[in-house]
């Protein structure tokens, strides 16, 4: 039986970081990783990248 990862962005719930602003990495690059699993997976993660496109 497989059961959903779930999703939130309830910071309170959420066990990635939540931070405001330009992060300080010094010269180092930052990376966002998620996962997409059910049927629609693909056309989810080309919503969300062209999302996060419109927001820069």
């Amino acid at each position: 039986m497989r059961k959903s990862v779930g999703l939130t962005l309830d910071n309170n719930l959420s066990v990635v970081p939540y931070t405001l602003g330009m992060p300080s990495y010094g010269n180092q690059e930052a990376t966002l990783v998620l996962f997409f699993y059910d049927s629609s997976y693909q056309q989810r993660a080309i919503d969300f990248i062209a999302l996060l496109k419109a927001e820069i």
